[in-house]
């Protein structure tokens, strides 16, 4: 394996760790609220439960920061793709600290976990964020596909709100979304079937758009 894949595979990983680790923060959420949502006031189960919470998503937040950092250090040009990845694990720190905090009287004034506009308005700026991912290679039918599946697997996420779930039903979807896009970019690369031109390499003249809108 040569350095350029060896580096893209490290972004990869990462981003898959990371998104495992919001899967499990996640299903934690999901444990807490079906056990003890209808209870009220446990002291000692919610710290508990925030302590593994938040680690999880401290953990998360932490490879999703590396895979960030290595793409920039490894992927020529694609300012925008870097730029909404960036913004997007921003916006995913903000949502889950909010539905942590969602009991604080100050966090429920505005915040509604249940809200529809929150969960579609979620899934539309992923699935675009994922389109941006595009310009890795444009004019590859594969990574069309990759992106397909990706923003497929997104928009399921805003039925979580029709279910009754909260916000979290949005995040979940999105960590498995991104794990899937991101297993499946490293299969393609490592398959030569999805090349992307990296710092190191010999330049290659690209225009950085993609028949799919065609």
């Amino acid at each position: 394996m040569n350095q350029s894949k060896a580096r893209l595979n490290k972004c990869f990983n990462f981003g898959i760790v990371g998104n495992l680790f919001f899967i499990l923060f996640s299903i934690i959420c999901f444990a807490y609220y079906q056990a003890f949502g209808h209870i009220g006031d446990l002291p000692i189960v919610d710290t508990a439960f925030q302590i593994v919470a938040y680690t999880a998503e401290a953990a998360g937040f932490i490879f999703m920061l590396f895979a960030m950092i290595w793409f920039a250090k490894t992927v020529r040009q694609r300012i925008l793709m870097k730029l909404m990845f960036c913004v997007y694990i921003l916006t995913e720190l903000i949502l889950m600290l909010l539905e942590w905090n969602s009991y604080r009287e100050f966090v429920d004034k505005f915040y509604d976990p249940y809200g529809l506009p929150l969960a579609i308005g979620h899934a539309i700026f992923t699935a675009l964020v994922c389109f941006t991912f595009l310009s890795l290679d444009p004019h590859k039918f594969q990574l069309e596909c990759v992106i397909i599946v990706t923003v497929a697997i997104v928009l399921v996420g805003m039925f979580g709100n029709i279910m009754g779930y909260r916000i979290y039903f949005s995040i979940l979807t999105n960590a498995i979304a991104f794990c899937t896009m991101f297993g499946m970019l490293k299969f393609f690369t490592n398959q030569e079937a999805v090349e992307i031109d990296c710092f190191g390499d010999k330049a290659r003249v690209i225009e950085y758009k993609s028949e799919f809108f065609d």
